[in-house]
């Protein structure tokens, strides 16, 4: 029984050790509706993120990342999607009427610079400057052109650096402009479980959730 309640410490001090605040990109959408919406990057915040300080770089058409606009203005959130929408209202209206407003999609920010043809990389910054994580290696490939990229679960953030392996390209029938609805996987990404990698280390198997506010 000694042998018992030693493990049990073990395996919930790695699970605790393990928990931290994470913030994900998770899917880029060039859209095919009107005016070329909705263009969106969806982040995913595993824990409770102040986006003080924080910013968007963009990398257009292969060029180096520059500053692209801060984020302040999406305060703190806590196990949330985020949704970075360009195109000003009309953008956001567009994506409105596509994804909702509400439930996964109520965290729904206008960015000016969240734009581009499908070929166009953007980083996160925190507040110190630190790259959390990127979509699209800035090469000026027209990679989601027209479509969608979306992050496999479990995998992310990291950092400076984009593993294509990491995630999926939709088609562009996905994206017809004919079609009453976008076909995305968007609002579906799932994190890690806290502590699986810790289990994994010791012979457990890794699961996968989203954490819901």
């Amino acid at each position: 029984m000694k042998s018992y309640n030693s493990l049990s410490t073990i395996l919930i001090a790695a699970i605790a050790g393990s928990a931290s605040a994470d913030v994900i990109i998770t899917g880029i959408i060039d859209g095919d509706l009107s005016g070329g919406n909705p263009k969106a990057i969806e982040l995913y915040v595993d824990g409770t993120v102040d986006f003080t300080g924080f910013d968007l770089f963009r990398s257009s058409n292969g060029n180096a990342f520059g500053a692209a606009g801060g984020m302040d203005a999406l305060g703190t959130i806590t196990d949330s999607f985020v949704y970075l929408v360009g195109n000003g209202a009309s953008g956001l209206t567009s994506f409105q009427s596509v994804f909702g407003n509400s439930g996964d999609f109520a965290n729904t920010f206008s960015m000016g610079n969240v734009t581009g043809n499908g070929n166009d990389g953007f980083q996160i910054l925190d507040a110190s400057s630190a790259v959390l994580d990127q979509v699209w290696q800035a090469d000026g490939t027209s990679y989601y052109a027209d479509s969608y990229m979306y992050r496999v679960d479990g995998t992310g953030p990291e950092g400076a650096v984009w593993t294509a392996s990491n995630w999926t390209v939709g088609s562009v029938e996905d994206m017809n402009a004919e079609q009453t609805g976008i076909a995305t996987p968007f609002g579906t990404y799932q994190v890690p479980t806290p502590g699986a990698m810790s289990l994994l280390a010791m012979g457990g198997l890794v699961s996968t959730r989203r954490r819901r506010a």
